[in-house]
């Protein structure tokens, strides 16, 4: 039975090496060598593969993101409700119908298998899978052997094993709960950095839920009953944030609202931007022969004050007026 499926561009099969046996170091069925795959039923033998696994891992990259073939193994799967995607380059180089999905960040891990984007990882396959099976070691033979000593001997044997075993348990445990609050900590600064919070500090206080709260009222996302920073809802939205303005103040904003308002845009390539803004200024023009908007590709402060003078001249204010600007942003692209 396979565990995970491993979707990727052949040429960059040695690239996804280190990946495949840190997971199969978990104990986990990986399916990913295609070199031997020939005849007219490699389409039929890759979808059973597909159909068997429990979870598929798709590698974006920009040779990924071009191949039919990881194309189609990503909508297979995303269909089955198994895809966790995963990006080695930039966050550009995932498909757009694929970036509403969290994609972990592997472009800068160097294999260590302590690292946050590896434990995430492993976290997420553990929720479709279960834990892994823990592979037989040399030393658990070996203390096998020892149990079946003569019977002097296992009096003092076997409670010593145990209370070796336990504190090992113990240390790895005290070293992996320390290691998931650092990362946790640094997730919160990282969100406390994009949504304007003038404190980051990494402490989820009521502070920063309600600097979330007017983050998803920009998005026009629905008010979840409680707010979870790490929850399987919300943890893609604030990602999205982190990656695409990354610090408020230097992108310009001044609100968490703001940057769920008009995020995407403001964070586009300067051609993006351009089209953005003479679609604006088309439209006060339109309403007003004396104002315009000069694009520069920047969203700069004239594009701030054409933006006001929209949704004063809409008659109303508030979100409404902000959706119906985010239409206009996307109906000029």
């Amino acid at each position: 039975m396979t565990d995970i499926f491993l979707s990727y561009a052949s040429s960059e099969r040695e690239r996804l090496r280190p990946l495949v046996e840190a997971l199969e170091a978990q104990g986990w069925n990986i399916w990913w060598d295609k070199r031997f795959l020939s005849g007219n039923h490699i389409e039929d033998i890759i979808t059973a593969k597909l159909d068997e696994a429990r979870c598929v891992i798709v590698a974006w990259t920009k040779l990924s993101a071009n191949s039919d073939w990881v194309a189609g193994e990503a909508d297979h799967a995303k269909e089955a409700g198994k895809l966790l995607p995963i990006r080695l380059e930039g966050k550009r180089d995932v498909p757009l119908n694929f970036r509403s999905l969290y994609t972990e960040d592997f472009s800068k891990w160097s294999g260590d298998r302590n690292a946050p984007e590896f434990s995430h990882l492993c976290d997420a396959i553990r929720e479709k899978l279960g834990s892994p099976p823990q592979p037989v070691s040399a030393h658990s033979t070996e203390v096998s052997q020892q149990i079946g000593a003569p019977a002097q001997r296992r009096r003092w044997l076997i409670p010593a094993i145990l209370a070796v075993a336990v504190c090992i348990a113990l240390v790895a445990g005290s070293l992996y709960v320390g290691a998931q609050r650092e990362a946790q900590r640094a997730f919160i600064t990282a969100v406390q950095t994009a949504l304007c919070f003038p404190d980051a500090n990494g402490v989820a206080n009521e502070a920063t839920l309600a600097a979330v709260r007017d983050y998803l009222l920009g998005l026009r996302r629905p008010m979840p009953a409680k707010i979870d920073l790490t929850s399987a809802e919300l943890r893609p939205l604030l990602q999205s944030a982190i990656d695409d303005v990354g610090s408020c103040t230097s992108a310009g904003f001044r609100t968490a609202y703001e940057v769920g308002s008009f995020g995407v845009p403001a964070t586009q390539s300067s051609a993006r931007i351009m089209g953005f803004q003479k679609k604006l200024g088309a439209v006060l023009t339109g309403k007003n022969s004396a104002l315009s908007i000069v694009p520069t590709g920047k969203f700069d402060q004239q594009t701030r004050h054409g933006i006001a003078e929209f949704r004063r001249m809409s008659g109303t204010v508030g979100i409404e007026v902000d959706a119906q600007l985010y239409r206009l942003i996307l109906s000029s692209y």
